[in-house]
């Protein structure tokens, strides 16, 4: 008798917390977008303490809003370079208060699936508080950032800390998706062994993707430090790529390695799945792949201008993004595929018309 209410909970329940969860990833995305316009422009430091701004918690507009010897006090912190700039200051905050709005969002995420599935898939529970729990981290790091004037290797951690924050989003709302029976074009033999081998692709493309996103950060603290030691000179692309190490050789040419195992990726999913949202899925990370390619190249033709500097973080992000959403999916698929083999559902039961069809995925 239990069973129709329970399908009516799942009814209720399942689009809430996909909503929240979409929520969040819309609200990381501007949130990573944000950051690469606070970098592109030179705004990191336009706040030179933490939690508060200028010591304010609302700073000011113009430079007479702040103590006359505020430069002194900011000095004596190790801050000598110091000085109020509206546009940078105001970038750097509305930064911080989008990432209290996220933070709050991925709060509100972390109690939605612990009020609805803390006793029926416990895994969308613990996924959504890891990522909490990394918020929390995330928001301890960005002090660290300010504290430690933008250090190398600390601005490289808070943008993976980042990446990691959306995988673990990513792998809640997968784990809340109800398990249904693999379509007709896995039901034959041999698919369960090429399943095996996607998933395994698409790890790898992560990772080389990973390995790329970190060469790329490194590469950008460089960058900041150039700058900010050749100050008074004019930028000069040619010098500067010039004076940068090995991080930028290695970023530079390593794009081709991940750009070849994505494509390979987006042939062996094509030619083995067919039409599909996995197969469009795929298509969509090449996409973003050879986008945030094409702004790479604008960076180094053009000297770094600011619009697509933040547009190659925010690509490469997606890009990650992405592929974390097509190797869980087909994780998803292969094991659902094992599980239909070794264990045949109950088509009388209708466990799986206990969500809408049009909130699988």
């Amino acid at each position: 008798m239990s069973q129709p209410s329970d399908r009516r909970s799942n009814l209720e329940e399942f689009p809430i917390f996909i909503r929240s969860n979409t929520i969040v990833l819309v609200l990381l995305g501007l949130l990573i977008l944000a950051g690469g316009i606070v970098r592109s422009s030179g705004s990191g430091m336009g706040c030179p303490d933490w939690p508060r701004c200028f010591g304010l918690w609302i700073p000011p507009l113009q430079e007479i809003d702040l103590p006359a010897d505020y430069q002194r006090i900011y000095a004596d912190r190790g801050y000598a370079d110091t000085r109020f700039n509206a546009v940078k200051t105001w970038t750097e905050y509305l930064n911080r208060l989008l990432g209290a709005l996220t933070g709050v969002a991925v709060l509100f995420h972390m109690i939605i699936a612990i009020r609805f599935f803390r006793s029926k898939k416990q895994s969308v529970a613990v996924w959504s508080f890891l990522a909490f729990l990394l918020v929390v981290i995330q928001g301890g790091v960005g002090a660290w950032v300010v504290m430690t004037h933008l250090r190398h290797g600390v601005v490289t951690l808070h943008f993976v800390l980042a990446l990691a924050v959306v995988a673990l989003i990513l792998k809640a709302r997968y784990s809340a998706l109800p398990e249904k029976s693999p379509s007709e074009q896995f039901q034959h033999q041999g698919v369960s062994s090429t399943l095996f081998s996607l998933r395994w692709q698409a790890w790898s493309v992560l990772i080389l993707m990973l390995i790329q996103i970190v060469l790329g950060t490194q590469v950008r603290e460089q960058v900041d430090e150039w700058i900010r030691l050749n100050e008074s000179a004019r930028l000069n692309s040619t010098v500067l790529f010039r004076s940068l190490g090995s991080a930028y050789e290695w970023h530079r040419n390593f794009w081709m390695v991940v750009l070849m195992a994505t494509i390979y990726l987006c042939y062996s999913i094509d030619r083995n799945l067919g039409p599909g949202v996995i197969r469009s899925m795929s298509f969509v990370v090449l996409m973003l792949l050879g986008l945030q390619v094409l702004t790479g190249g604008l960076l180094s033709r053009l000297g770094l201008p600011a619009v697509p500097r933040a547009l190659h973080i925010l690509l490469g992000s997606l890009s990650f993004s992405f592929t974390m959403a097509l190797a869980i999916r087909l994780e998803r698929t292969y094991t659902q595929l094992l599980k239909t083999v070794t264990d045949p559902p109950d088509t009388d039961d209708g466990a799986s018309d206990s969500i809408p069809s049009h909130l699988h995925g």
